[in-house]
């Protein structure tokens, strides 16, 4: 039974160079474990803010709802974070296959989404008629990108499966602020441009005022009206 035991303990005095690696790749594989899961959380966690950035920060979004329809989905208590837009038109930039979507956004509608919301210069627009571009927009229309420059726009805006022609019209706007650049814009062939409250009503004949409503839901499987 000695020679066993003593056997034993010569064995483990031999092993205990290998013993420490063991352990120390245990604690690295526990380590590394660690690290793969926190960088799929942020992995995650970053497409989760790009979707947000580039689609809105949304749940849901319906078109051209009228200001009942709106107001009746907003007192729905299962809503929240409801925010509004109104399309002006499009304007496409000649020779480029670049179109301008005008909108003009209440706070909230703005705030879903947050690329809309940053700034090279100036200052986001507040009243009718004025307008944020980014600043290549603004050279591919051949315009100075310089604040308080007069923009000068070819639009058109027609409804969803509308039965007649679009309807046309130009319209002067005050560049109030310049965006930073929209590069997933040039892609998409749409860029965009924010205009200040009170202008779908100053430009627009009524049949085209109605509104976007993009919001969140707080209970998405029960939501079905």
């Amino acid at each position: 039974m000695k020679n066993y035991l003593s056997l034993s303990i010569k064995e483990l005095k031999s092993q205990k160079l290998m013993t420490t690696f063991i352990i120390i790749a245990i604690v690295l594989s526990t380590i590394m474990t660690t690290v793969v899961g926190q960088s799929i959380g942020i992995l995650q966690n970053l497409r989760i803010e790009q979707a947000r950035s580039f689609n809105g920060d949304r749940h849901v979004s319906f078109h051209q709802l009228t200001k009942n329809q709106v107001d009746d989905i907003k007192k729905d208590d299962r809503v929240y974070q409801a925010g509004t837009s109104i399309t002006i038109g499009s304007s496409k930039i000649k020779d480029s296959g670049i179109s301008v979507l005008v909108k003009e956004y209440d706070k909230t509608g703005l705030s879903n989404y947050p690329k809309l919301m940053k700034l090279k210069s100036g200052h986001l627009p507040k009243d009718k008629n004025e307008i944020a571009l980014d600043e290549n927009t603004l050279k591919l229309m051949g315009i100075k990108p310089r604040l308080g420059v007069t923009i000068p726009m070819n639009l058109d805006i027609s409804l969803l499966n509308d039965t007649i022609p679009p309807y046309n019209y130009t319209a002067n706007f005050k560049l109030s602020g310049i965006l930073e650049d929209d590069y997933t814009g040039y892609v998409s062939g749409i860029v965009n441009g924010i205009v200040g409250k009170g202008t779908s009503e100053n430009l627009l004949p009524k049949r085209y005022i109605l509104s976007s409503l993009d919001f969140k839901i707080k209970q998405q499987k029960s939501f079905k009206k």
